[in-house]
Parts: structure tokens; C-alpha cells; sequence
């Protein structure tokens, strides 16, 4: 997106010198270059702020306290939740899905839903002598 964006507005700010300055067109392309150039700036923006976030992954990790409350309410948080909150959700508690045309066919869980699930496995599949 940024490269298409870099693109155009070098083609227009090109463009623009063979246009004449007072008119229509001129002030139309160099207006397009100007909202070009903040769009530049934003998405310069927030691809330093996802690099940011992928440098530091610990911050991702909850909190034993958010932790609980996740598990405790996540249930109503995700029926009474919008998009952005099931999403939210989603992201802390799965790492990927893997879908086929109709259905979640594997998943993989973030930490500590995945030791959780691991050791609640174990616990189940074990003898009857415990």
C-alpha cells in the first residue's frame, strides 16, 4: 500500500510540471499529492508501530491476574462482545487457525492456554489408579 501510494504521488507530482499553475488541473493534482503525502505519513506511522509491537512480543503476554479474568468471563465477553473484542480475545488466546471451506479443522493456542490444555489432556488420559 505504501509503495502504491509512494507511486502516485510521484507520478502526479511528475504530471504536474506540464500542467499550467493556475489551472483546475494543477490545483486538483497538487491537492491529490498534498492528501498523498499524509497518507504516506500515516502509513509510515503505523508500519513503525506494528514494528514496534513485533519487536517486543512479551508485551503481548498477559498477566496471571488477566489471565483468570480472561478465563473467568470469557464466555459472556464473547457473546456480548463486538467484533474488536472477539478479536482481541482471539489474539491472545490462539497463536493460528487453519480452516478449511467450512470449519476450524487445527488450531494452536498462545501461552499459558497451551501448557493448560496440554496438562489437562494429560490429567484426563491417565489410569483409573490415581
Amino acid at each position: 500500500m505504501l509503495k502504491r501510494v509512494e507511486s502516485d504521488q510521484s507520478e502526479r507530482a511528475l504530471g504536474i510540471t506540464k500542467i499550467e499553475e493556475n489551472s483546475a488541473a494543477w490545483k486538483i493534482n497538487n491537492q491529490k499529492v498534498e492528501e498523498l503525502e499524509q497518507t504516506k505519513i500515516e502509513l509510515e506511522r503505523q508500519i513503525e508501530k506494528i514494528k514496534e509491537i513485533l519487536d517486543k512480543p512479551e508485551q503481548e503476554r498477559l498477566s496471571m491476574e488477566q489471565f483468570l479474568n480472561l478465563s473467568k468471563n470469557a464466555e459472556d465477553i464473547v457473546k456480548n462482545g463486538n467484533a474488536n473484542v472477539k478479536d482481541v480475545i482471539c489474539r491472545l488466546i490462539f497463536t493460528n487457525f487453519f480452516v478449511d471451506s467450512e470449519k476450524v479443522t487445527k488450531y494452536r493456542l498462545n501461552e499459558p492456554f497451551a501448557t493448560l490444555l496440554k496438562e489437562r489432556t494429560f490429567s484426563l488420559s491417565r489410569g483409573g489408579g490415581n
